[in-house]
């Protein structure tokens, strides 16, 4: 049976693109502002559109004197705040110390019974306890 030849290859191609220009305006303007669209979605939702800023007046000018007359007196300026002793420092060996003698606890005890396993692994939790509560207490942690 002799094969069959493959269909002849088709060639496709994109048409010409017809646009409609939607944008045109009776009045002979060539484009609609972006505000224009703002206003007409705001009619219609019901959400108020922004009123512009109202011209100054005397009361502003009032404001602003009264506002001078503060700062010069000083009654805007901020005392500063007196710095909190941090408590972190003593946190820190609290939690050094006894963690770690618990764990040094540990190895006198694994030595006593000649265990090499508790051995390696007390050190081991000496070393990750002291480096994991440095890193987290002085470069996680902010000052409390």
């Amino acid at each position: 049976m002799p094969e069959e030849s493959d269909p002849p290859r088709k060639f496709y191609e994109l048409k010409e693109a017809e646009f409609e220009a939607v944008n045109q305006r009776s009045d002979h303007q060539q484009s609609i502002d972006v505000r224009e669209h703002y206003g007409s979605a705001a009619a219609l939702s019901g959400i108020p559109v922004p009123k512009p800023a109202p011209k100054e007046n005397d009361v502003h000018g009032l404001l602003r004197d009264n506002v001078a007359r503060a700062n010069e007196a000083g009654l805007n300026a901020l005392a500063e705040k007196s710095r909190r002793p941090s408590k972190r420092k003593r946190d820190y060996w609290f939690l050094m110390i006894s963690g770690n003698a618990l764990l040094a606890l540990l190895f006198v005890t694994a030595t006593a019974q000649g265990n090499a396993f508790m051995m390696a692994f007390s050190v081991a939790g000496i070393g990750l306890i002291s480096a994991g509560l440095t890193w987290v207490m002085w470069f996680i942690m902010d000052d409390y």
